[in-house]
């Protein structure tokens, strides 16, 4: 009878897990699809302040042209620059975002970035991204993104 109930109570807690887990990374995954739309609206408002606050201390961002930088400051101060000398307009799509055996999730999607420089001149830009993100404090922050055009 011991056995039986045992049993019993493992594959209740197999069971209970098995579906909790897929409920979690759904619960992730709806998170950083709300996450990304305020990355893209407040990115679009050309905010570096608040776009600063959605990486960690120190972060990393890697950009197309394979250019680091690392520490939200400096990744805010890029985002300014390229405020003042494009005026661009985002449009991101999350296609997956995975949760890590460290904790961390891996967000990958595209972005299509489109405005006009001081010059006049049309900017285009299409590529994908794969953003590793974590929880801090209840928000979530990217620790590292890297950019690839497309």
């Amino acid at each position: 009878m011991k056995k039986t109930i045992t049993r019993f109570m493992l594959v209740s807690i197999a069971a209970i897990t098995a579906f909790i887990t897929p409920l979690k990374a759904q619960d992730d995954t709806r998170d950083l699809s709300t996450f990304t739309k305020k990355f893209q609206d407040t990115y679009n408002k050309h905010n570096e302040k608040a776009l600063k606050m959605m990486y960690t201390d120190d972060a990393v961002r890697i950009g197309t042209d394979g250019t680091t930088l690392t520490g939200n400051e400096a990744i805010s101060a890029e985002f300014a620059k390229s405020f003042a000398d494009i005026k661009p307009v985002i449009e991101i799509t999350q296609n997956k975002a995975e949760k890590q055996a460290d904790g961390n999730t891996v967000a990958t999607g595209t972005y299509h970035l489109k405005g006009t420089t001081a010059a006049g001149e049309s900017v285009d830009l299409k590529g994908s991204y794969v953003n590793t993100v974590v929880k801090v404090k209840g928000q979530w922050k990217i620790v590292k993104s890297v950019l690839t055009a497309m």
